[in-house]
């Protein structure tokens, strides 16, 4: 009789542990489902612009099914905020990485470079969100454009050159990452030859002055 009461209990256990195994398991992989969703995403609208990617182009290149979408986003806005806000990480975690692991992280203007780079401009599916996607994103849902202050906000202090003026600082920062999202785009507009000049250009321009400084006298 205690036998078999210890079998049962033993089963009882096995079968809990079981469960929760499965469990783990099946939230696990419905959270990796959902950032290879976000991760294709993220590529597939600063590659073709937010209103002409669909659901179906993304889930495709997430290798996904069309109908699994709906498991994880309520709406192509919902997907297009949550990739948007892994695009600006992406991007910052990129210009502050140091070349090598034994390197120094790089100074402001070695970012500066990193940013207004041939290599940038001829991937925007990985590259700057504001500077593929800028002149669609005031026109976005206000679902979307909630987060949008703070992921520029966030993305600009790469460029942030500390002073005693942490206000001013915060404005200088800004201002770097709107003029070099503006010459990455227009660069993108150009032949290769007349881009490499405006990049190289837009470097020397941008970094002439990184105390705040007015560049025209």
């Amino acid at each position: 009789m205690m036998i078999d009461i210890l079998i049962d209990v033993g089963h009882h256990l096995n079968v809990k542990a079981v469960r929760r195994s499965l469990m783990r398991r099946s939230k696990e992989a419905a959270a990796e489902s959902r950032r290879r969703i976000i991760d294709a995403a993220a590529v597939a609208f600063r590659k073709g612009g937010a209103g002409d990617v669909g659901i179906a182009e993304i889930m495709g290149a997430a290798g996904m099914t069309h109908g699994g979408f709906y498991r994880h986003f309520a709406s192509k806005d919902e997907v297009f905020a949550a990739a948007l806000d892994a695009a600006f990480d992406e991007l910052a975690a990129r210009l502050l990485e140091p070349a090598t692991p034994s390197d120094r992280p790089p100074n402001l203007q070695e970012r500066i470079a990193r940013y207004l780079a041939m290599v940038h401009r001829r991937d925007p599916g990985h590259g700057c969100p504001l500077a593929a996607l800028g002149g669609e994103l005031p026109r976005t849902s206000a679902e979307v454009q909630q987060g949008l202050p703070q992921e520029l906000r966030r993305l600009a202090r790469v460029f942030r050159d500390d002073g005693p003026d942490q206000e001013q600082a915060d404005t200088h920062a800004m201002l770097r990452l709107a003029a070099m999202a503006g010459i990455l785009m227009t660069s993108r507009l150009l032949d290769d030859a007349a881009a490499a000049r405006l990049l190289e250009e837009g470097r020397r321009w941008v970094s002439t002055d990184l105390d705040g400084e007015a560049k025209v006298e």
